[in-house]
């Protein structure tokens, strides 16, 4: 009995497929499933298949649009338009009517006979022809080719024309993802056997002693789910009956999956992505719109006044405190916002209002924050003038 590639659709956490699996009925190679965390088991369950965690609705309607029968898909425009916005890798891995049917057709035959190639033309209706993307033909002999060239020249040239001759294993992956296949031990001897492990990306009984479980298994620490999972049942099929090389395989894979278990429940604080998101705030999208950079002469032109006024307020205290210094930077914040916006009453309140907020946060500051840093006679009001006048430079040379 021929087994058939299925796609489960409400998969859950997969008890059917594995029901149907143990039956010798089929093998689930896809699986769609709308809640995440059933999917996540599913894919512990099983590995060998490719879950999709969408709306089934969703899915159907990609596949449709991908075998070219739109116009016969019936769905709602919210799905009509999900579909339209999967990534290319989730439209590459959606299946085809017709997919897989040359692999397990052929599970238990070293060899496809011509009656084989008969029945599978039979099977294949129209609609499937049309669809059909091509027949992946692995380690093919001589007597094969010619068959199938003389099926092309006097059978039927619109399915056998999409044969592709694929030597080795790995090649066979690059046209089909290595996670939709389910390969019998003896193919993978057979590729070994004739391709000498030629091509292969990591062969892990050379790297057994590698501490890191991601070089190990020849990912990135990038990689994702998929294709962790992907990587360890390749390594794992490939080098079967190789303990020592099993066994580390599962051990990289285990340590990965704790890892990102952890890093789950123990989620690392983004500093940049925190950064990026207060400074593209509302509010503080708000608070830099209204503050503009002049040009350079005129950032040095207040500078220097206001390093002037903080120089004269540190080396001549009064008694009374440095009222004077402190009218002055009044003064001359008003006449700097005045010559940039030339505006007299916008000058006015925006510099008395500067003027009267860099004096509450200078006070509050020295009260509440920082402790004395000069000493001597009105050391409280010499530093809080210090801290306004840096306030008031900010407004008298950004403030728009």
């Amino acid at each position: 009995m021929n087994c058939l590639a299925t796609l489960d659709i409400f998969a859950g956490c997969g008890g059917l497929s594995e029901g149907l699996q143990q039956s010798g009925v089929c093998t689930t190679k896809w699986a769609i499933e709308y809640e995440e965390a059933a999917g996540d088991a599913f894919k512990l369950n099983h590995p060998e298949s490719l879950m999709f965690i969408n709306n089934y609705n969703v899915i159907l309607k990609a596949i449709m649009d991908k075998t070219g029968d739109s116009d016969d898909c019936i769905s709602t425009p919210e799905a009509a338009e999900l579909a339209a916005k999967l990534n290319e890798e989730e439209i590459k891995n959606l299946p085809l009517p017709g997919q897989g049917f040359v692999e397990f057709g052929c599970y238990f035959h070293r060899q496809p006979d011509l009656g084989w190639m008969r029945k599978l033309q039979q099977i294949l209706g129209r609609k499937l022809q049309r669809n059909l993307h091509a027949i992946y033909v692995l380690h093919p002999t001589f007597g094969l080719k010619a068959a199938i060239f003389a099926l092309q020249l006097f059978v039927d040239g619109v399915v056998w024309k999409k044969v592709v001759y694929v030597d080795r294993l790995l090649q066979l992956f690059k046209y089909v993802p290595r996670e939709q296949h389910t390969i019998p031990d003896f193919v993978f001897q057979h590729d070994l056997e004739v391709n000498g492990g030629k091509g292969l990306m990591v062969d892990p009984r050379t790297k057994i002693n590698v501490k890191d479980p991601y070089k190990r298994l020849g990912i990135s620490k990038e990689a994702s789910e998929d294709e962790i999972q992907g990587a360890r049942n390749f390594l794992v099929q490939r080098y079967i009956g190789h303990k020592p090389s099993i066994d580390a395989i599962e051990s990289a894979h285990d340590k990965i999956i704790m890892q990102q278990f952890y890093d789950r429940k123990n989620p690392k604080i983004n500093i940049k992505k925190k950064v990026r998101e207060v400074t593209q705030s509302k509010v503080m999208l708000a608070i830099t719109s209204r503050f503009r950079t002049p040009s350079s002469n005129f950032i040095v032109k207040t500078s220097i006044a206001f390093v002037i006024l903080g120089a004269l307020t540190v080396l001549f205290p009064t008694e009374e405190g440095p009222t004077l210094q402190v009218a002055i930077s009044l003064i001359a914040t008003m006449y700097f916002i005045h010559d940039r916006l030339k505006n007299k009453l916008r000058a006015f309140l925006y510099g008395a209002g500067t003027f009267i907020l860099s004096w509450l946060v200078g006070t509050f500051l020295m009260v509440s924050v920082i402790p004395p840093i000069i000493k001597g006679r009105r050391s409280l009001e010499v530093t809080t003038s210090l801290i306004s006048y840096v306030l008031l430079w900010v407004s008298s040379t950004y403030l728009r």
